[in-house]
């Protein structure tokens, strides 16, 4: 039997737990539970002195997480419904999100306000830059707010607000994007049933209690950073460490955070577990002596090819979540134990029922591979303002998810690939056509096409195909550039192939595996003759399409685009040209283009 749909309650789940125990460590400094049960109150307060009523659709926009989670919980408690922004949206791609959404008001950042072009006004609440503390060290051994002239200062005079009835099951929660099946992106609408029991199944499958120590480093943007990041911590009275961003150069410092505060659960999307096991060699003892109960790997199909070394190499089996934004974040379980388990598997569903269906009638055979159809308590109310996209998924209370697969006769469900034309990349899950509608916006470009290659870290990256007017300028610098000034930064192509003509079928449509075919081919070139360091100059040209000439110097810090996803693809690019394999030592001390051309020269016997 299923679980009825229950809301959350919030303000007592902040109050069960003893102030001085921290509930958030970030990057910007640690919020204990005293004190967010006083910046929640303040800012129920705050919402009321501006009008902001229940119901209202409050956008979130800010690069400081402890702030996003305060606004979020304190609009869950006083009836608000908080739209979850990208911070790093583009003023394109954010009037788009304001578009689909159509939030009443907004709690942003002052930079991320200037860059979206918004005007204050009685909607907009300002996040003002933080003036840093004196006596900082003192005060991160007793973990202190490591900022205050801020936001949070700025509650003091606040009074506090007087919560509401805890909302009904059926009353708006959150909204949160996600790519569909157009170039715009949805507004996933979740309701307070659907949060508040999804919340109870992941503490459940998780074994989670308030002697937990998470680590999930997703973006609170995302269903999987808040949900099983900051409202997950909250509701089981756990805490969560988030202290830096998972980068290429931060891979050490977050798995000394598992051993230096004792995590207990480690959340992350497979393209983490990809770089963390391509860095092995430089991390032998990394999860030697941990108090790990899980490492849960979720927002991407977990290839066997990972799964395996992983777990092979590190000893610790790994849990996978299957679901959607529209599942609120996770529905299909392996693992961790004791739950059910099987090794390349999505699992089983929990708290929710799944049928396969071979067509839009006709309910597939054990064993057959169809479209993975999900009914629960957890499935989203629809997109908001958009019927007619939420009644082409959602058919009597079922949720058809555009993913294939099949039951095998044990009832785990085994993943077969994609219905829908989408690709995920990273743990982020992006439509071509908002790449493709992007790229047809500049002048010279008569049509494009996007499709994702498989990538051995990230599961896929999005690639392009561009037919220009004849005698243009663009090039595949400036095309990236101004993809940079519509999408946001992941939705940014990892490679453009300018062809002279786009493969186009009877129906006048892009034939994507004919496509696919030319761009792999047009990548085909030498594979290592000729001047090195020559080469290695026209890859890094061709990964990072930077803004200035390169040079030995050129490294992450002066060459835009070479960020911890394009270092990556940069290692990957120079192994499959020069027939070498780079040690994870030589990947991180590749700390500019000279060092680059060194390593290449060294694996390959030359002086």
């Amino acid at each position: 039997m299923l679980p009825e749909p229950e809301s959350a309650d919030w303000s007592a789940a902040i109050k069960r737990v003893p102030a001085s125990k921290p509930l958030l460590v970030a990057e910007r400094g640690t919020l204990l539970y005293g004190e967010f049960a006083d910046h929640v109150a303040r800012l129920g307060g705050a919402f009321e002195a501006r009008g902001w009523k229940r119901g209202s659709r409050l956008m979130i926009a800010s690069r400081d997480d402890r702030i996003v989670l305060a606004v979020v919980v304190a609009a869950l408690v006083h009836g608000l419904v908080p739209v979850m922004a990208d911070p790093d949206a583009p003023e394109p791609a954010a009037t788009i999100l304001r578009e689909v959404s159509r939030p009443d008001a907004f709690v942003i950042d002052a930079m991320i306000a200037a860059a979206w072009g918004l005007v204050p006004d009685g909607t907009l609440w300002i996040i003002p830059a933080e003036q840093p503390r004196t006596g900082g060290v003192y005060r991160k051994l007793l973990r202190k707010s490591a900022e205050e002239g801020g936001f949070f200062s700025s509650l003091r005079g606040a009074a506090p607000g007087t919560p509401p009835s805890v909302p009904s099951a059926q009353e708006p929660a959150l909204i949160i994007f996600t790519s569909g099946s157009t170039a715009r992106p949805k507004a996933v609408e979740l309701s307070h049933g659907a949060v508040g029991t999804h919340l109870q199944t992941l503490m459940k499958q998780f074994g989670l209690d308030d002697g937990s120590r998470l680590c999930n480093l997703l973006p609170f943007h995302h269903a999987d950073g808040i949900i099983q990041g900051g409202l997950l911590a909250l509701a089981s009275g756990a805490t969560l460490y988030r202290p830096l961003r998972f980068q290429l150069n931060n891979v050490q410092k977050v798995l000394d955070t598992l051993y230096a505060e004792r995590i207990t659960h480690f959340t992350v999307v497979p393209a983490m577990l990809a770089i963390i096991l391509r860095l092995a060699d430089g991390l032998r003892d990394a999860f030697a002596d941990l108090e790990l109960k899980a490492i849960i790997s979720t927002a991407g199909h977990l290839e066997a090819r990972v799964w395996d070394g992983f777990e092979q190499r590190y000893g610790y089996a790994l849990a996978n979540v299957y679901g959607l934004t529209e599942t609120v974040c996770g529905a299909i379980f392996s693992g961790p134990p004791p739950r059910p388990a099987r090794k390349h598997t999505l699992g089983k569903p929990s708290d929710c029922r799944i049928k396969i269906m071979a067509d839009e009638t006709r309910e597939a055979s054990p064993g057959e591979t169809g479209e993975i159809w999900l009914a629960g308590p957890n499935l989203m109310s629809g997109y908001f303002a958009d019927e007619a996209a939420s009644a082409e998924v959602l058919r009597d209370g079922w949720l058809r998810t555009g993913d294939l697969a099949a039951i095998d006769a044990d009832g785990f469900v085994q993943f077969s690939g994609r219905k829908k034309n989408v690709l995920v990349s990273g743990g982020h899950t992006i439509q071509p056509e908002e790449i493709t509608a992007a790229l047809k916006r500049h002048p010279d470009v008569v049509d494009a096409a996007t499709l994702g290659l498989p990538h051995p870290e990230l599961e896929e990256i999005p690639v392009s195909a561009v037919m220009l007017n004849p005698g243009s300028a663009a090039n595949e610098v400036t095309l990236t550039e101004h993809c940079r000034a519509h999408l946001a930064p992941y939705k940014v192509p990892r490679r453009i192939a300018l062809l002279s003509g786009l493969p186009y079928g009877p129906s006048g449509k892009v034939q994507l595996e004919v496509l696919r075919e030319r761009i792999q081919n047009s990548a085909h070139g030498m594979k290592g003759e000729g001047d090195v360091s020559a080469q290695v100059f026209q890859i890094a040209r061709d990964t990072f399409r930077a803004r200035s000439p390169l040079s030995v110097h050129s490294s992450p810090e002066n060459t835009f685009g070479w960020d911890s996803m394009g270092h990556l693809t940069f290692v990957f690019a120079l192994e499959e040209r020069f027939g070498i394999q780079i040690s994870a030592r030589d990947i991180i001390r590749l700390s500019d283009l000279g060092t680059a051309v060194e390593i290449v020269n060294s694996l390959r016997g030359h002086v």
